[in-house]
């Protein structure tokens, strides 16, 4: 009797862990945010890599964390269970549904998800005014629920806690960019430091000109110079031919120079864009001839962009040389 008991047992703790294990196995990375409003003109979708920092299977739940010694996803648990009275939406407050899903970012044996899964909703709550935002995990009696248990069960659920400060950081600059971009796009531009013309204006090397258009400038130094477009504007001409020069470079010699050119965004969450692969070229200005590089980029968001060139000659140093731009829309 003893031996079916044990028997008994043991198939039932089997079953219990052929269930639990796949679900832990399941946890893929977090691929989408998205941020969801009345007052929002579009869905937001944020695909950022730093989304990976808010995955739900953080926090309450996890390890036998428990509220208010845990640690994760988008609540600070440390101050509580804010009062229901307190964090309901009032005038003031704007409302946010905040969903999460998880998939691939690396196919690989642990990680076969072909689309992104939803695993977890939340609300988001704040007054723009205000630092701080409440983070609603849905209860018993919303739809979301089930959906979010069958994640994870923190045992806090149905209700309010105050947003993390690096959940604010992250997320409201995102949500005002959304709801005016126009008016982010103006903030943006007065931060960006464009790099600016040389005073007094760069001259390169002989037999190279050192005069310039009024809508370009020469920036850079005696072994790797550019000529920077003062006016850049997203798949516009402005990118499409990038030229660069080195003294001692002959085109008739090396007509696929390595040299590497990408534009990187500082002020917001994009891909890096590469430039195509560079080529040579000649002209020539009365008797003289001369050879540069050339390469384009085609920048696909407005907002500040650093464009940086990376020239290995075939004998001499390596050089690099960036600059900033802002590209408008």
């Amino acid at each position: 009797m003893e031996m079916v008991r044990n028997m008994k047992q043991t198939w039932i703790l089997a079953m219990l862990f052929s269930l639990v294990v796949p679900a832990l196995w399941a946890k893929g990375d977090m691929v989408l945010i998205e941020v969801k409003s009345a007052t929002m003109p579009t869905l937001i979708r944020i695909t950022d890599p730093k989304i990976q920092d808010f995955t739900p299977w953080a926090g309450p739940g996890v390890n036998g964390g428990r509220v208010p010694n845990a640690e994760g996803f988008i609540v600070d648990w440390h101050a509580g269970i804010v009062s229901q009275q307190a964090a309901q939406p009032a005038p003031g407050l704007q409302h946010y549904e905040i969903s999460f899903y998880e998939g691939c970012r690396t196919r690989n044996d642990w990680c076969t998800e072909k689309e992104p899964r939803l695993v977890y909703v939340v609300s988001y709550d704040y007054d723009p005014a205000s630092p701080r935002g409440f983070v609603y995990l849905p209860g018993r009696r919303d739809p979301l629920y089930y959906l979010n248990m069958g994640t994870i069960s923190r045992w806090v659920e149905g209700n309010w806690f105050l947003a993390s400060n690096s959940w604010e950081q992250f997320i409201r600059p995102v949500i005002a960019k959304a709801i005016n971009p126009r008016a982010s796009l103006a903030d943006g531009k007065q931060a960006c430091l464009v790099t600016a013309a040389p005073d007094p204006p760069f001259v390169p090397p002989a037999p190279f000109r050192a005069d310039s258009s009024s809508g370009e400038f020469l920036y850079g130094t005696q072994e790797l110079w550019a000529v920077v477009q003062r006016h850049w504007q997203i798949h516009g001409f402005t990118g499409s031919k990038l030229p660069y020069f080195h003294q001692g470079y002959d085109w008739t010699k090396a007509n696929n120079p390595r040299l590497t050119v990408v534009a990187r965004r500082l002020d917001g969450p994009e891909p890096l864009v590469w430039a195509g692969p560079a080529h040579g070229a000649g002209a020539t200005d009365g008797a003289t001839k001369v050879s540069f590089m050339t390469t384009g980029l085609d920048i696909p968001a407005a907002g500040c962009w650093e464009i940086a060139a990376h020239y290995t000659p075939l004998d001499g140093n390596s050089q690099t040389l960036t600059y900033t731009v802002w590209v408008e829309p």
